[in-house]
């Protein structure tokens, strides 16, 4: 497919990052490609392949364990950012998932709790404002989490202030919704890294769970990493 002008002056080129599948990466001066979306480095030639089928069944084992990505580069022979890439891919895959059964959720029935927290503006400025995080929903003993309009971002949320509320705006108590203390325990984890994403991560934290006591969820998260494209 030929490029237009407009794509060739700014050295874009008709390929797709192997990182993220999206489009048009930039060219380097040094000849490797920089993506427009996630703005990861590459080179060509290096592309990862399509791993077999084996292998995704033992990446979805140590994504659901939470093993680190060097841990899983080392154990599996990969590469640290084939790693990388695909527990990102795994990751939105649940994502999507989540977001989908939200929205029903959302049509249906009304939320049954907001959670509220205090968002520190960036360049240290020290007022906060109090937003809505997310609302949630428990059908069934499964939790639903209904995110807040989207935010710039995420990274000025003060997690440990987060509160439970009603819709009255009074407080309401964690001992009878085990679903933040275990989320907040698990993002503890990533050591921060989740901040600058925090509804990708907390949809993964609502998989978990909701999945915490399902015996086949490593075929689950292998087949939904398998359907995805890479």
């Amino acid at each position: 497919m030929a490029m237009d002008s407009s794509a060739a002056e700014l050295g874009l080129i008709e390929e797709t990052c192997p990182f993220c599948g999206s489009k048009q990466p930039y060219i380097l001066g040094d000849g490797r490609r920089k993506c427009r979306s996630c703005r990861v480095k590459y080179t060509p030639l290096r592309r990862p392949g399509r791993l077999d089928d084996a292998l995704i069944q033992r990446l979805a084992g140590h994504f659901w364990r939470m093993d680190s990505i060097d841990l899983t580069a080392g154990q599996l022979d990969l590469d640290r950012k084939t790693v990388q890439r695909y527990f990102g891919l795994l990751r939105r895959a649940i994502a999507e998932r989540g977001e989908r059964r939200a929205a029903m959720i959302a049509a249906e029935a009304k939320i049954d709790s907001l959670y509220l927290g205090r968002l520190s503006p960036l360049g240290g400025v020290k007022r906060q404002d109090t937003v809505t995080v997310f609302g949630q929903a428990v059908r069934d003993g499964l939790v639903y989490l209904i995110m807040a309009a989207a935010i710039a971002d995420w990274s000025g949320l003060d997690l440990r202030g987060l509160r439970r509320v009603g819709h009255d705006g009074r407080p309401l108590a964690d001992e009878d919704n085990a679903f933040w203390p275990f989320a907040r325990q698990r993002l503890k984890h990533y050591r921060g890294g989740y901040k600058k994403q925090l509804p990708l991560y907390l949809r993964e934290m609502e998989f978990r769970f909701n999945h915490r006591d399902d015996p086949a969820v490593m075929q689950k998260l292998a087949a939904m990493l398998a359907a995805r494209p890479r």
